[in-house]
């Protein structure tokens, strides 16, 4: 079936093979002002979009996957203005420094070594990159606090995460408040803006059921109604993560929250 038109102009914007926010456009130019700071096998696995043609930038999102979304429209939104944005991060690695996701076992997830490099190198990065001046912080912030995943597309997702802090206790809640505590500690006395984004709400479902399967599909599959989440289910998963966010933003009155 066809897509609407409004939807297929906004997915033909998001696909242009010129885009930067695509996999693989501009990541060797990203990549490469982190040399010497993490081994070029471990740069490969990150997020790493800049803007083709643009050599200074003065903003910086940093962020899981979730914040991949943001880049496309904060790209657009900063075209023509004095603001250069350029986007860094892991895969399921919040950008809390001092915090590190993984796996139930850390002796045998090699990833949590991985990630941990590849925050250590972002964080030299945005403290030492003149002309740095405003830090955007998104990530899928409930899952770290939880450690589980939401609604039936990862009801089965389990994870951990630790801390490289001293003195912090083995609880979620704790090591979250701590990193959090210790990036916007460090951001602040680096005299960066620091700009922190309550995540978009979880889907808990795979967004292509929202659309009606194709007509020569072996599966008939009607389309998922309503296309959301009921609100109970959103406000139960964020609650305890918003109230503990806005607690430590209370600290850091500086510090701009965009819900």
């Amino acid at each position: 079936q066809r897509l609407p038109p409004d939807m297929a102009a906004a997915l033909a914007v998001l696909d242009a093979p010129d885009r930067p926010w695509l996999p693989g456009q501009q990541q060797a130019d990203c990549q490469a002002q982190l040399q010497g700071l993490l081994p070029q096998s471990v740069a490969s696995l990150m997020f790493c979009r800049r803007v083709p043609g643009t050599e200074r930038y003065n903003t910086v999102l940093l962020g899981d996957s979730h914040a991949v979304s943001l880049y496309p429209g904060l790209v657009q939104a900063l075209a023509g203005s004095p603001w250069q944005a350029e986007h860094m991060g892991f895969a399921l690695a919040a950008p809390l420094w001092g915090l590190v996701a993984g796996g139930p076992d850390p002796a045998t997830d090699e990833w949590i070594g991985i990630r941990r490099a590849g925050n250590e190198a972002i964080r030299r990065h945005v403290l030492a990159t003149p002309g740095l001046h405003t830090v955007i912080l998104d990530a899928r912030w409930p899952a770290y606090l939880h450690g589980v995943g939401f609604g039936e597309a990862d009801a089965q997702v389990r994870g951990s995460v630790y801390s490289d802090l001293p003195g912090v206790p083995a609880d979620n809640a704790l090591l979250f408040e701590a990193a959090l505590r210790n990036t916007l500690g460090q951001l602040s006395a680096a005299g960066r803006q620091v700009v922190f984004v309550f995540d978009a709400p979880e889907l808990g479902f795979a967004a292509p059921s929202c659309l009606p399967a194709r007509p020569w599909s072996w599966r008939a599959q009607a389309a998922r109604t309503p296309c959301a989440i009921a609100r109970q289910d959103y406000e139960a998963r964020s609650q305890a993560y918003r109230a503990l966010v806005n607690r430590v933003l209370a600290d850091f009155p500086q510090v701009l929250p965009v819900d």
